[in-house]
Formats: C-alpha cells, structure tokens, sequence
C-alpha cells in the first residue's frame, strides 16, 4: 500500500469520527424547553413560503416548538416515566408476559405451530464460513475451526442445538430472546448464555433509544424487584419483530388473543359435551296418561336403577309405556369449519400450514407444495437470517475475524429450478459448467479437463470461441468457405460444399467438417483454369435472408399440399443452395402432415 492509499484510509477515518460529533445534543436537563421561536431564516423561509398567517385560505404557522431549535426528533412518543416500571412490558398497552405464558399453556394449535418451527430450525445444518470480504486465495482454516468449536458447545456445557431451541422457544413465544455475553478476565467472550427474555425490561434515553454504554439499556426483574442492569454490551436483545413505537416484540400470541381465546373457549364448550353435569343427555316426554307426578318420578327412579351401574344395560333395547318420546338435549352434530377457521388463523399467524402439524386436506400435491414454498418464503428464510444475522454480529464483534454463521436451507422445487436455469445458460453459452461447479456448488473445476462456454446445438456443442471464425449453416473455418453455387453447375474453387452429419461416434464432426472442406477446395483449385476456359461462371453467394425467405416459401408450399391431401415436391429456386435443398427434401418427402413439415426445415443445415 502507497503513501497516497494509506493518507486516503486515514482521512476517512479521521472523517468518520468527526462526522458524529456535528451533532452535540444537550443534556435534558439544561435544555431550554417551552416557547422556542424560530431564527431569522426559518422566518423568512416561512413568510417566503406563505406559512404566516394571513393571505387567503393560507396553512397558518405551525406552532412554536417545544425543544431547541436543531435538536433531533424522539423516535417515538412513549410514556412518562417509562423506565419507572415495577415488571417488564408494565407501561406497555399490550398484554403482559404472564397472559401470554397462560394462552400459550392452555391452546395447543398454536404450541404445535410453535414446535414445528423450532424443530425445522433444530434439524438444519450450520457452518462457518467466509464473508464477502474474503478473497479465494485467503486460508482462514484455524479460525473457521476456533469459531466452529464455540458455537458447537456456545455456554459451555449446552449443546447447540439445545441451546439455540431455548432461545428461539422465547422469540417464537414472546419475541423476546435474550443472551448474555459472559465475557472472560481478559475481556473476551467466554460464554453465551440464554436469559428468559420475559425476565428482561428494556430501558429508553431521552429521545426514545436504547442507551449506550456504560449507561443501563436492560433492566431484569426477579421475583418482582429490579435485580440487575445490563448494558448493550452486555445482553443481546434483538426482537424478531419490532417495530418504532416500542423496544419490545411483537409476537403473534399478542395480536391473536381473540382467535386463541375463542377456540380455547370452544374446545372447553366441546369437552362439556363429553362431561357429566346436571344437564341430562336427553328428555323424555311422559305419555298422556302419566298425569300425576309422582307416578313419572316412579318411572324415573326406576329407568335410573335400570340404567346405573352396567354399561351393557345402555346398549340393550328397553321398552317403555305407549306415547314416550325422547327429546335430546345436545346438538349430536359436530360441525368442523369454524374450528378449521380458527386452526387455519392460528397458522397462518406463526407461518406454518396446517399440514405441517398434522391437519391434512383434501388438497392436491401441487398445491401443497406451493404452500409450503409460500411458508419457506414467509417464515422459515425470514427466521434463519435473523438467527444467522446474530450469530454473524457475535463472531465479528467478539471474535473480530472476517467469517459469518450460516445456515444450509433450500426448497426442493427452488433448487430444481434454479438447477434448470443453469442448464439453460449452460446451453446458450451465457455460463459454462466449471462457474457452476465453482460458484453454486462451491468445486474447485478440473484442471485436467477445463470446460469453456458452449452453444448447444442439435449436433452437438459449438464452443463460444469458435463463433465468428464457422461460416453460416456450417461447421468449417471460414478461411475455408467461398461462394454459393448456382443449382445445376460444376463445384467452382472455393466453394461451400455440404457435408452431412455423422452417424456414429467415428471422428469429431467439426473436424471431418474441416476436411472433407479443404478437399473439396483443394480439387476445386486444380480444377480452376479449366472451369474459367470452359466459360463457367462463378456465382455470387446469396444472403442469409434470402435463403431463409426461400426456405420460408418452400415450407409454406408444403403445408398447403399436405393439407389437401397432396404429397410435398421439390422447390426449384436459384437462390437455395444444393446442400440445403437435398437436406430439406430428405426429411420432406415422407412427410404427411403439417408436424412433420416443421421437422423438415428444422436446422441447422450443412452444405
């Protein structure tokens, strides 16, 4: 690095630490609050504008602010007094931890979404690899290995996957994961530990931030008191959905209260039904001679003694007087969409199908494997990131080396995909296979057996570095291409001649291409004076477009004789050359139909 680099990377930093500094906020405490009026050039600004008052049907002047002129907005209008809290989310307006805790416990739908994220999370594999930072020719195998061996035990005594299940547990259920950097004499990592995140209160500065270092930005309660404060440096607390109004989360059990208690209230109604209580099963009306009632409570003590006791007895038929009829109490029907409504909601909310967790529909496979792109989309990629994006910070923070945590996921459908893609740059020449090895597939590429970029064609790869240098419609050097000749006369010197395509696996068709060329111009040559004496004329070779147009009006030719029944014929054209004409009519002569027509004149050709 020269002189000149090294005073570039100084002032940028140098620029970078003053940059911060422009802006010097004031204590609270000493700022001059109340009345604030504008200087002399926002009032003009103002009066320039026509934000005084006055003038017809005008906005009016905004009020005179509160704060010091400069100073920057809060981030949002929280309560006063916010961190006078006695317990976490305590001046929040949502629910508390608690409730949420007690919906979680008592509705299983949204427990089985919750674990079926966390299992999905728990059985994907992770590595540490390189950043983008890092060039190919870079060896960080021994820190790859440092950091690798963190994360395999990152408490010390948890495995990951256990450790990284009780975090996430708090964020899917709460939005509130926590863990504490325990840090080593030495002011190294040590440990990562997780905290219950309903433990934790965060704090606010002034203007509704998290404060910085050495100031307290976390606040744990412990049986109801306040026991420790925490710094940023000290605790990671990152909701998975935040949002400007609030530190806290926002997780779904809080906007779902109403689905949650409706179903959970639901299914309480529905245990009843299977539960004794004073209501009876069913009523019985008396017949009409039953008039006194203490002869109905003797057939009724009697029916119970006949009843009670031996379940078989209720399986038996029994005969009562003439006229009884029964009447049920309960609904025997048993309605299942409002619950599905309910269960689909719920799902919907923690991004999981209802497939996921056992519900099954009378769904197609397409359709379920949309679903579950849509859901890999929508929640599983969202929730690995964030978790990765954690992760990342923490190895680039404390173990300060240029590495990030990642996570193995794909669909099966994207992969396939993005796989056919591949194969479709691969054969217009827009990649080759050894970027693919080395940029998707992460393979070093052969050096033994390079492979360039390629056109494939019908017969056969056509290397990208031999575009420009092949003729039209055929495989040989342009060096050895002359002129077209005239339907009907003598091979001229250099011209194209036509060689078909091979059959079987013998020599290379480009090569036998390049050879049967150079003998044909070879005796073309020697064959040269005698033409010209003879009085042959050479012909000039015609265009590309007016080949194609002459290939155009043979096969619209065609189409039309085999719609009527009629059988293709040769096209006599000046233009079209020989090797063309003998290659089309070869295929044409048998066709029967408009299909076979369109195989006819499908290219390439050779002459």
């Amino acid at each position: 690095m020269g002189f000149r680099e090294r005073m570039s990377q100084a002032l940028l930093k140098a620029a970078n630490r003053v940059a911060p500094t422009e802006y010097d906020p004031k204590a609270p405490g000493s700022m001059n609050v109340g009345s604030n009026p504008p200087t002399s050039d926002v009032e003009q600004a103002l009066d320039r504008q026509g934000m005084e008052t006055g003038g017809p049907f005008a906005p009016g002047r905004p009020l005179d602010q509160f704060f010091p002129q400069g100073e920057k907005p809060r981030q949002w209008d929280y309560t006063t007094g916010y961190n006078i809290a006695t317990r976490p989310r305590a001046v929040e307006s949502g629910m508390s931890f608690d409730t949420m805790r007690e919906l979680l416990q008592s509705y299983d739908v949204a427990r089985l979404c919750i674990e079926r994220r966390e299992d999905e999370i728990r059985g994907l594999e992770w590595s540490i690899i390189p950043d983008e930072t890092v060039n190919d020719k870079e060896d960080l195998t021994s820190q790859i290995k440092m950091v690798t061996d963190f994360f395999m035990c990152p408490d010390g005594q948890t495995p990951f996957d256990q450790w990284q299940n009780a975090f996430l547990d708090d964020v899917l259920s709460f939005d509130a994961g926590a863990i504490y950097v325990r840090k080593t004499r030495a002011g190294k990592i040590g440990a990562l530990e997780v905290v219950d995140g309903t433990t934790i209160a965060p704090l606010i500065d002034f203007w509704g931030h998290a404060p910085d270092p050495p100031a307290p930005a976390f606040s744990q309660y412990v049986q109801g008191i306040p026991s420790v404060w925490l710094t940023r440096d000290e605790l990671i607390y990152n909701p998975f959905r935040s949002n400007a109004r609030s530190p806290y989360g926002t997780p779904p059990v809080e906007w779902l209260v109403m689905t949650m208690n409706t179903d959970i209230r639901w299914q309480w109604s529905f245990l009843q039904y299977f539960t004794e209580g004073t209501v009876p099963d069913t009523f019985m009306e008396a017949p009409p001679d039953f008039k006194d009632a203490k002869q109905i409570q003797e057939f009724q003590d009697l029916w119970d003694a006949t009843m009670a006791g031996d379940q078989a007895m209720k399986h038996k038929v029994k005969w009562v007087p003439n006229g009884a009829k029964p009447i049920p109490a309960k609904d025997t029907s048993f309605d299942t969409k409002f619950p599905e409504f309910l269960l689909k909601k719920t799902c919907a909310a923690f991004k999981v199908t209802p497939e996921e967790i056992g519900f099954t529909e009378d769904s197609n496979r397409a359709s379920g494997e949309l679903q579950e792109n849509i859901m890999y989309r929508a929640s599983l990629l969202p929730l690995t990131k964030y978790l990765a994006g954690i992760y990342t910070r923490i190895i680039k923070k404390y173990f300060g080396v240029p590495l990030k945590f990642h996570f193995n996921v794909g669909e099966k459908s994207d992969k396939l995909i993005e796989a056919q893609t591949h194969q479709i740059y691969t054969q217009i020449g827009a990649e080759s296979a050894d970027e693919i090895r080395k940029n998707i597939l992460g393979l070093d590429p052969d050096p033994n057996m390079p492979v360039g970029r390629f056109i494939q064609t019908n017969y056969g790869p056509l290397p990208i570095d031999q575009i420009g240098k092949m003729i039209p419609y055929m495989w040989i050097p342009s060096q050895d291409a002359g002129i077209y000749q005239k339907r009907g006369t003598p091979l001229m010197p250099t011209t194209s001649v036509s060689v078909q395509p091979p059959q079987g696996p013998d020599e290379p068709f480009a090569q036998r291409a390049t050879q049967e060329a150079q003998r044909a111009v070879d005796e073309a040559n020697r064959n040269d004076e005698q033409v010209e004496n003879d009085g042959v004329e050479k012909a000039i070779a015609p265009s590309d477009d007016d080949v194609l147009t002459e290939l155009k009006r043979w096969k619209q030719n065609s189409k039309r004789r085999v719609k009527k029944g009629r059988a293709t014929r040769q096209f006599e054209s000046d233009i079209l050359p020989d090797g063309i004409h003998d290659q089309v009519w070869e295929r044409l002569q048998s066709a029967t139909n408009t299909e076979e027509v369109d195989r006819a004149f499908r290219g390439p050709f050779f002459w």
